[in-house]
């Protein structure tokens, strides 16, 4: 099954259980669209010298009543995962871009306010979208895909067109004009090795997300 016809077929069924939920949850369900940046590395008992490689990541996501206060967050989003080195003013890095689907539950805590804190957690299932190399110093700079791509003693090197992983976060949601908006921060711990050959190779993401919600029509 290609990667879009996936979405797609989680995304309407998502929105069947949205026109299913009961209405008195939390209001009905939301439409939200987020954007923001990750701090992302690779983890491994092989990895050593990886920094920080700072990319984008947003998307979309239904944020659908399941109970009081509890609620269903499938997400589609686009994100940049990979990692960076430097030695001697040398900076090399991998960029690997996902279609990732969190699949996320979401508990809210209201408050006196008009400020409500909430949690949310959840499996995760992402799709290579593409992959490059870069490298910089001394003035000169080249970048390149992922093909050929060789460890130190010359074997090839493959990345996985598939990821899994986990999803933990919170943030805070804000009314504004009627509507509402949400700051919030998740870390993505990613499960499965990624590459074959060159030793394991775990993605972690640190993510910083925005997000604006419309209601759905009922």
């Amino acid at each position: 099954m290609k990667i879009h016809t996936l979405a797609l077929a989680l995304i309407a069924s998502a929105a069947t259980v949205a026109a299913q939920a009961p209405a008195a949850a939390t209001g009905g369900a939301r439409l939200g669209v987020s954007a923001g940046f990750n701090l992302a590395t690779f983890s491994g008992k092989d990895i050593q010298g990886a920094e920080n490689k700072s990319g984008f990541g947003g998307g979309v996501y239904l944020a659908i009543p399941v109970a009081p206060q509890i609620e269903f967050q499938p997400e589609l989003l686009y994100t940049a995962k990979g990692a960076k080195s430097s030695d001697a003013g040398f900076e090399a890095a991998v960029r690997l871009n996902y279609v990732e689907i969190p699949l996320l539950a979401r508990v809210n805590f209201p408050t006196s306010s008009d400020v409500t804190p909430h949690l949310y957690l959840g499996p995760a299932i992402a799709f290579k979208a593409g992959c490059s190399l870069s490298a910089s110093g001394n003035g000169i700079s080249t970048s390149a895909g992922c093909d050929g791509l060789t460890d130190d003693a010359g074997q090839p090197i493959s990345i996985a067109a598939v990821d899994f992983g986990a999803v933990v976060g919170g943030g805070l949601g804000f009314n504004v004009g009627g509507q509402r908006a949400t700051v919030g921060v998740r870390y993505d711990l990613g499960l499965k090795n990624i590459t074959s050959g060159g030793g394991e190779s775990k993605n972690r993401t640190l993510s910083f997300l925005a997000s604006f919600e419309m209601p759905l029509p009922r």
